[in-house]
């Protein structure tokens, strides 16, 4: 199948969304501020998923009125296992791998730990109780960032970090190095 070159499915704050592996498209977020991009993928299908999370987790009352299901660290990362474990079934042999991006520092000066540290703390904690490795990373600094996912057999995930140009952070295809990579911004 060929795959649609300019054909995104946009993924806004708190939104997940997932694609087959020979589906069309690509899965985009922006405005990765001190919120994190997270992607998952079935790497024997290609399938993928991407959340923007907003907050580490959801809060003691229930979440709030119209949150997604991608807004809370706690919530979104079982909920992307699910969604592309429902996508590739019995096909896959359930090995996933995440991609993350964001977590910036945008509210400089103020008290206490940083909502992005925070969100990437919650995240990796997620991702290590689903048991999916986390692939490669560009956290931190103070600017937000654009992140691309690419589903299909080479899936791959790029990030642009404002005023930057794309940078292919992690590609499934059989030549690249499948060894975690980070890329931390300095402040």
């Amino acid at each position: 199948m060929t795959r649609a070159a300019n054909t995104y499915v946009a993924v806004r704050i708190g939104d997940l969304h997932a694609l087959a592996g020979g589906a069309p498209g690509r899965l985009v977020t922006v405005g990765l501020g001190s919120c994190v991009g997270v992607a998952l993928i079935d790497e024997q299908s290609g399938a993928a998923a991407l959340a923007h999370v907003f907050l580490p987790e959801q809060p003691a009352g229930g979440p709030r009125e119209g949150a997604g299901l991608g807004t809370y660290a706690d919530v979104a990362i079982p909920e992307l296992v699910r969604s592309v474990r429902a996508l590739v079934g019995s096909r896959s042999k359930g090995r996933f791998v995440a991609v993350i991006a964001g977590g910036a520092c945008m509210f400089s000066g103020r008290t206490g730990a940083d909502v992005g540290d925070r969100n990437v703390a919650a995240v990796r904690a997620a991702l290590v109780a689903q048991g999916v490795a986390i692939a490669a990373e560009d956290v931190g600094g103070a600017r937000g960032r654009t992140m691309r996912v690419e589903p299909g057999p080479a899936a791959s995930v790029t990030v642009r970090v404002v005023g930057g140009t794309d940078q292919e952070l992690w590609t499934g295809a059989p030549t690249k190095s499948r060894e975690v990579t980070s890329l931390l911004r300095a402040a």
